[in-house]
């Protein structure tokens, strides 16, 4: 059961205090310095955001800027699937008992999904998502899938009804990624006259890194949900300072078969990116190498990664593809099982780790993160192909050989001596989501 705080009237707000207080959700109310304000901004947190801590992700800001604030905080990739419907009610009518003539609403990724599901329901008459999605659970992209598999209750989607009459949508994107299919569909919902698509190609997935990297974040923000224009012009200047923009131009070009250019665009990056991320650059630089057959280079650039964001199970993974290539199938060992630990719920960890296992001859362990595997995901056939082969393995390793009647029983070798046969080479990528390593 949600535990719901008692909701005050306009004196609440001269103190932080916790409107609900969840397992992996807080929403909390932020006062503005002006305590005659009459504008409330909602704000959401993105995906993967782990801190339920202050008043993050634009919060502050607007709080400085004279509006009072509530804070949607989730630290579990829910999509704000959990959030109480008894919630909206009340915070409906301790707005009204503020005293707040405008509510906006403001949000990156996931924080732009709940922006405009819950527009309606919180009664806004500005919204601002930057690179929104209309749903994590449709076929055309798959980026969000293990949220989508875990979160079985689904009471807020995006449809017609969560929109809201007269409400300004300001929806910033990357037209040369998935994020454009999902704005065709958010553009089949909102009406025409209320609705401004602002693309910022390349800009990549959220936009929100990319308007950092060119210091127009704040501005952009402030203009849009105060009711101006949005600086449209100003956030396409000064691209080639985002790390963002010029990783999504090395990206594009690595697909189109430009690798020399692509390998001079993420150096590029890396010169003016932040630490923060400098692991997926290197990562990216690690793809571009074995695309120019480089695999000892690459193999360096994802150690570069690992080494900044050891705990990713995804560059670990990559790692292990990478020296299994290059023949250290022990120290290929060494990250798949790192990975697969970090990663616990991720069944192509698991299966990764079992394909190892057996091309090392311990059929037995592969056959457990096989079955791990399917457990996990039973919809994917690679994963049962890989636990019968780890199955008839582990049946030959065991089973005695055969004597001759009237000779002296032979002595059967200890399954770990047994030579391991070689795999068919349809099995040899299993578990690496149908793509080489890196890739």
């Amino acid at each position: 059961m949600a535990s719901v705080a008692a909701l005050g009237g306009v004196a609440s707000m001269s103190r932080p205090s916790f409107i609900i207080n969840l397992p992996g959700l807080q929403i909390e109310s932020f006062a503005a310095a002006d305590a005659a304000t009459r504008r409330l901004a909602f704000v959401f947190t993105p995906y993967e955001n782990r801190d339920l801590a202050g008043n993050p992700y634009g919060g502050a800001l607007l709080v400085r800027h004279g509006f009072d604030v509530i804070a949607f905080k989730s630290s579990t990739d829910d999509w704000f699937q959990t959030v109480p419907e008894i919630v909206f009610e009340q915070l409906h009518n301790w707005s009204s008992a503020c005293g707040h003539v405008e509510r906006v609403a403001y949000g990156s990724s996931m924080g732009a999904y709940a922006a405009i599901a819950f527009s309606r329901r919180l009664g806004c008459s500005t919204v601002l998502a930057l690179s929104p999605q209309y749903s994590i659970r449709e076929g055309f992209d798959t980026r969000w899938a293990p949220s989508a598999r875990r979160i079985r209750d689904w009471p807020y989607p995006i449809d017609a009804s969560c929109i809201a009459a007269g409400c300004r949508y300001v929806l910033l994107y990357d037209s040369q990624n998935l994020d454009a299919i999902h704005i065709e569909h958010l553009a089949a919902l909102i009406p025409a006259d209320r609705l401004e698509c602002l693309h910022l190609p390349f800009a990549g997935h959220p936009v929100s890194h990319y308007l950092l990297d060119i210091n127009q974040l704040k501005p952009l923000v402030l203009s849009v949900l105060q009711g101006a224009e949005a600086p449209l012009s100003a956030c396409k200047r000064d691209r080639s300072r985002s790390s963002m923009y010029l990783s999504a131009l090395a990206t594009a070009n690595l697909r189109r078969s430009r690798p020399l250019l692509a390998l001079r665009l993420v150096d590029a990056a890396l010169d003016v990116a932040q630490r923060s991320r400098a692991a997926a650059l290197h990562r990216l630089r690690s793809q571009i190498l074995l695309a120019l057959k480089q695999n000892e280079a690459a193999v360096e650039a994802i150690q570069a990664a690992v080494s900044i964001d050891a705990s990713n199970p995804h560059l670990r993974q990559q790692l292990a593809q990478g020296l299994e290539a290059l023949g250290r199938i022990g120290e290929a060992l060494e990250h798949a099982q790192t990975a697969a630990e970090t990663g616990a719920g991720n069944p192509h960890f698991q299966a990764y780790l079992g394909r190892l296992l057996l091309r090392q001859g311990d059929a037995a362990a592969a056959l457990a993160c096989a079955e791990r595997a399917v457990q996990m995901d039973p919809t994917v056939s690679g994963f049962k192909v890989l636990r019968d082969h780890a199955q008839r393995h582990l049946r030959k390793t065991t089973s005695p050989a055969p004597t001759d009647i009237g000779t002296s029983p032979s002595v059967t070798k200890p399954a770990d001596r047994i030579a391991t046969p070689s795999l068919p080479r349809w099995l040899r990528w299993l578990g690496l989501s149908k793509r080489r390593w890196g890739n």
